[in-house]
């Protein structure tokens, strides 16, 4: 509205040139449109899941340590922000290709501050680490717990059983939970990963070792749809905060993929705008054609 007031104040007065105020106005609202329709559909592809490589020099992941096993979350009561990034801190679905807890929607809902225990930005947990939690976080995916050595919910990490300590460093202390549940498993080997990997809002899994169904945690979100080879979309039946996918023997690679509805709509609604805009700037145009003749 702003840069539509502006250009129109530009084009001068409106009583002497309607014309031209009314033809620059409508322009900078269909440029405005466009180039928001240019920059969603050219990166959409990239807004939920890992954007960058994790640098292996300032950050390496501690040894024994597969982001593709499960997630990560962070455990401190105060995390001293220069050293957040050795943390994974975030509230997105990945960070350096490492998938949180956090959830899946920057805008979360009931049902995804449900499924996260709360957590929203930046993904670190506060809270007593009781055996009651660490069971929601096996179910969960929970698989590697980053703790700050100053923190006093150390003791309480250190405290529980199942916990493998991977690495210790001077800022972070890395443990691997062994009872967490996998990201990805065939329902007959619930223990069992399955292998998986990320391409942009997508979870690409090879189906050639594992048995039907398959079943993918991932948080309560509206927009999941998921399918096999290429085929139709479809979507996935969603339980126990999981997807589950049937496919026959033939499948080679599943890809579930995670759509935005307001991204959808907001596309509809700018191509809606667009054409209303066409038909008004015609209209105009035959009108002043007539009033000229």
């Amino acid at each position: 509205a702003s840069l539509v007031w502006s250009v129109s104040s530009w084009a001068g007065d409106r009583a002497s040139r309607p014309g031209r105020s009314n033809f620059m106005a409508a322009a900078c609202v269909a440029f405005v449109l466009l180039a928001g329709l240019a920059v969603s559909l050219s990166r959409h592809d990239e807004n939920t899941f890992s954007k960058t490589t994790l640098p292996t020099s300032d950050n390496p992941l501690p040894p024994g340590m597969d982001p593709g096993l499960g997630r990560v979350i962070a455990i401190d009561n105060l995390l001293p922000e220069a050293s957040s990034y050795r943390f994974f801190t975030h509230c997105h679905a990945t960070f350096f290709g490492v998938p949180s807890l956090g959830g899946y929607d920057p805008l979360a809902g009931r049902d995804q501050l449900r499924f996260a225990l709360g957590l929203d930005f930046p993904n670190v947990f506060y809270g007593p680490m009781t055996p009651a939690v660490r069971e929601k976080l096996d179910a969960r995916a929970v698989r590697y717990w980053i703790v700050d050595p100053r923190s006093p919910q150390l003791q309480e990490v250190e405290g529980l059983q199942g916990l493998r300590r991977l690495a210790s460093e001077t800022d972070r202390v890395v443990f691997e939970d062994t009872r967490a549940s996998p990201l990805v498993y065939s329902a007959t080997a619930p223990a069992t990963p399955c292998a998986m990997t990320y391409s942009g809002n997508s979870i690409l899994i090879p189906l050639s070792h594992a048995t039907s169904p398959v079943e993918i945690s991932v948080g309560p979100t509206d927009g999941w749809w998921y399918r096999i080879d290429q085929g139709p979309w479809l979507r996935p039946v969603y339980q126990n905060d999981r997807l589950k996918v049937d496919f026959q023997t033939s499948g080679q690679l599943l890809e579930i993929s995670y759509f935005d509805s307001r991204f959808r709509e907001g596309l509809r609604l700018s191509v809606y705008l667009l054409f209303f805009l066409g038909l008004l700037l015609t209209a105009s145009h035959f009108l002043r054609k007539r009033k000229a003749a």
